[in-house]
């Protein structure tokens, strides 16, 4: 279930680590189990799952892609802040997002570090879900509706138009 899955990930997380500069030692297993929680907090609209998931996939993909890891800690800085939490939510943690934020400014320069910050702190909820998990690359400035996020949400479970047309009294061919 979704709250045991949870737990048991981020207390994984939580281990202690040989490394600043390789964080996550297990990251195939710490990279799908991440993708997970990011993919059941866009189902449950639970932001407060979401910036802590987000903010790891940042640390693993830092050395990769760091202009996408400071969209994503930027992402999750804001998603944090809706719900009045923290991105690290253990404080042996704290080393890693302290270590990714120093790689990533690094990388890209003060000015690309924070311009990539801001374009995901505008993110919002399921835009930064979907940026993080690589879903599109999302612009901030296009919204979906209620109804259109409804839709691709039902798409995401594998419903088939005519199931999403039943479900919210739509034609499918509106869903399509």
């Amino acid at each position: 279930t979704y709250r045991p899955a949870k737990v048991a990930h981020i207390g994984a997380m939580a281990g202690p680590r040989p490394s600043v500069e390789r964080p996550l030692l297990y990251e195939e297993v710490n990279i799908r189990g991440t993708i997970t929680l990011l993919e059941l907090a866009r189902l449950r609209d639970d932001p407060l799952m979401a910036a802590p998931s987000m903010e790891a996939l940042a640390w693993i993909v830092r050395e990769s892609d760091s202009s996408r890891a400071s969209v994503m800690m930027g992402a999750a800085e804001a998603l944090g802040r809706t719900v009045g939490s923290s991105t690290v939510l253990f404080p042996n943690l704290l080393v890693h997002h302290e270590a990714c934020e120093r790689h990533t400014r690094a990388a890209l320069g003060r000015h690309a570090f924070e311009t990539a910050r801001d374009k995901g702190a505008k993110l919002g909820f399921h835009a930064s879900i979907a940026y993080a998990l690589g879903e599109t690359d999302v612009d901030p400035t296009t919204k979906m509706t209620r109804r259109e996020r409804q839709v691709a949400e039902l798409v995401a479970t594998g419903r088939t138009d005519k199931e999403i047309g039943e479900l919210l009294t739509i034609s499918p061919h509106t869903v399509h």
